[in-house]
């Protein structure tokens, strides 16, 4: 089961990426967590992060949101 919503990650990341291409750097307006994380550089002078790590931050995130959540219900 977590494979799968591991796999729904790549989904969401591949979908930002193609609206991202499709823009082709016209106004962008609002962007959302992941569209900011597609856009920042990546490690070791990479142009961007790569899905490995775009996938981390976002698990990370929310386990973050939920460990304090729960703390906060505590």
């Amino acid at each position: 089961m977590w494979k799968k919503r591991v796999d729904e990650f790549h989904k969401i990341i591949e979908e930002h990426r193609k609206v991202m291409n499709d823009q082709n750097g016209d106004e962008k307006g609002e962007m959302s967590f992941v569209d900011i994380l597609l856009s920042l550089p990546g490690e070791d002078g990479k142009e961007h992060m790569d899905d490995v790590e775009i996938k981390a931050l976002i698990q990370d995130m929310i386990a973050a949101a939920t460990d304090t959540l729960a703390v906060t219900n505590e």
